[in-house]
């Protein structure tokens, strides 16, 4: 190990295409979007650091990264009044959206698709802190993307699917408009 590599930490779980980094709360908190476009983060915990054992910062990074938790929902400013509109459930290992009716279970629901993850393109993104919460600022994929989720026409809810979605009348939730999505703080 050459005496730069122990001082970075170095996570080749997956191919990372962008990252980012930002200040929150006093702690630093990194992170970064893989070829699939899932978005891990990690946390530089100092108050793990003992400067006596000559460790250097990079142990003090979480032993592996997690993955970015997505709202299941998405809300349009100045439409409040509307409500937010459900993204689809997709059941894991697929993407066959649930029926209206059916309810899945956590370990049922394939996290990236059921959720406004599977919005955000393959292009970097930046995430900013107020302090209190931490904001995913992504550009969103186009409304041709297979990602791409639409409104129901009856107003219940969005489904990527062509045959429940897709019409002439088809408004897709998001069409390469940047977008702003709360980040768990």
């Amino acid at each position: 190990m050459t005496e730069i590599q122990h001082l970075t930490k170095v996570y080749s779980d997956r191919a990372y295409v962008h990252t980012t980094t930002v200040r929150h709360q006093g702690s630093t908190v990194a992170f970064a979007m893989d070829e699939q476009r899932r978005i891990v983060y990690t946390v530089l915990d100092l108050s793990q650091h003992d400067e006596a054992r000559g460790e250097a910062d990079a142990e003090c990074w979480s032993e592996n990264p997690l993955p970015l938790r997505f709202p299941a929902e998405l809300a349009r400013v100045g439409y409040a009044v509307a409500g937010a509109v459900r993204m689809p459930a997709v059941k894991r290992g697929g993407r066959v959206e649930a029926e209206p009716e059916e309810r899945l279970d956590e370990d049922e629901l394939d996290p990236f698709l059921s959720s406004t993850a599977r919005l955000g393109a393959a292009t970097p993104f930046h995430v900013v802190s107020d302090g209190t919460h931490l904001y995913v600022l992504r550009q969103s994929v186009r409304a041709d993307d297979p990602d791409a989720v639409f409104r129901l026409s009856d107003g219940t809810g969005s489904s990527a699917d062509p045959a429940r979605a897709r019409s002439r009348w088809s408004t897709p939730l998001c069409s390469a408009t940047a977008s702003c999505w709360p980040a768990a703080s």
